[in-house]
């Protein structure tokens, strides 16, 4: 697959169509909090 983040735009296109801007709601599903990191990580919520 194909992708870019364009940081100056913010937004990430597949195979040059715009599928997420920096102003879109993702949900999300907290999958890990890693307390040595300071990092949570999250999943897409289906």
């Amino acid at each position: 697959m194909s992708w870019s983040a364009a940081r100056e735009n913010g937004t990430v296109q597949i195979k040059g169509e715009t599928v997420y801007k920096v102003t879109d709601v993702i949900d999300v599903k907290i999958a890990e909090v890693r307390m040595e990191t300071r990092s949570v990580i999250a999943r897409p919520f289906a």
